[in-house]
């Protein structure tokens, strides 16, 4: 989460569960606060002094999401459900205070769930249309899309779907490409 100029890394890769935080000041990575509770493939959103990270596996899933303010982490909102690999959005729309989280693994397989975050609670949103895992993500709660990801038990395993959102005009007005 963060800007080219203050970045943070949290937390681990698929096969490895840390809580380790990293900050980036454009030109090197300094440590942290650690997170209060190790994961891997969690969700986030926000800046380097107001972000959140949310889900992911610890094992097994979890709904916990904790807020950062560059200092120190607090419990945020749960999810509705556990999810890990999730297309989070991001970039200067996603934020601490309006997060969402698309697609995803319920730890078995991909999965449509779609969620947003309002600073205090998680809510269930339309759900995509293409079971995914491990995409990318970018725009805001409201308008923006999700593309590529992981489907093992689809053929062919690697998705190149895109799917366009826009929650302000119809809560259901999501385009597959």
């Amino acid at each position: 989460m963060g800007s080219k100029a203050a970045a943070v890394c949290i937390g681990g890769t698929i096969s490895t569960t840390v809580s380790n935080v990293e900050e980036w000041n454009d030109s090197s990575w300094t440590s942290v606060t650690a997170l209060p509770a190790v994961r891997r493939s969690g969700g986030s959103s926000g800046t380097q002094t107001a972000g959140i990270i949310f889900g992911g596996n610890i094992p097994p899933n979890t709904t916990t999401s904790f807020e950062y303010d560059g200092t120190n982490w607090t419990s945020g909102g749960a999810l509705p459900t556990a999810i890990s690999g999730m297309q989070p959005t991001n970039g200067p729309q996603g934020t601490q205070t309006a997060a969402g989280s698309f697609s995803g693994s319920d730890g078995t397989s991909p999965v449509t769930s779609s969620f947003t975050y309002n600073g205090t609670s998680w809510s269930t949103i339309e759900s995509v249309t293409t079971a995914r895992a491990f995409g990318g993500g970018a725009g805001s709660t409201t308008a923006g899309l999700i593309f590529g990801g992981a489907n093992p038990s689809a053929s062919p395993a690697r998705s190149n779907a895109t799917e366009e959102y826009n929650f302000l005009t119809d809560p259901r007005n999501i385009t597959t490409s």
